[in-house]
């Protein structure tokens, strides 16, 4: 099913201390098509550099940002449409527990490689 504006980041400090600026989101929104939403099983944050994150992400996908996925942001509130898989619609709560970033070399930009809910 797919869901319209929906939450899927936050523009601020990461769990990592690392600032995700509007202007790095901007640069960034080409990456952000066809991104998995994951569900995290074990309900708590990863540091995705500690383990080999495709095997991780191929068990829990319960669905995708949208191939036009109509990105806005709001203040500092970033949101996209989405789809999710009917069998695990109870687990999309409207929004993000977590993402997972690549930054690119020169921090201007990132490439999101997923969106995590617990």
């Amino acid at each position: 099913m797919i869901l319209e504006k929906q939450l899927i980041m936050t523009i601020g400090m990461t769990a990592n201390n690392w600032e995700v600026t509007k202007e790095m989101v901007e640069n960034s929104i080409g990456t952000f098509k066809n991104i998995p939403i994951m569900w995290n099983k074990k309900s708590e944050f990863k540091n995705y550099n500690d383990e080999n994150f495709n095997n991780y992400e191929k068990l829990s996908i319960i669905g995708y940002i949208c191939t036009e996925p109509n990105i806005q942001i709001e203040d500092n509130n970033v949101y996209a449409d989405i789809f999710i898989l009917a069998e695990y619609s109870d687990l999309w709560k409207g929004k993000f527990d977590n993402w997972c970033l690549q930054p690119s070399d020169d921090k201007k930009s990132f490439k999101l490689c997923s969106i995590e809910v617990f």
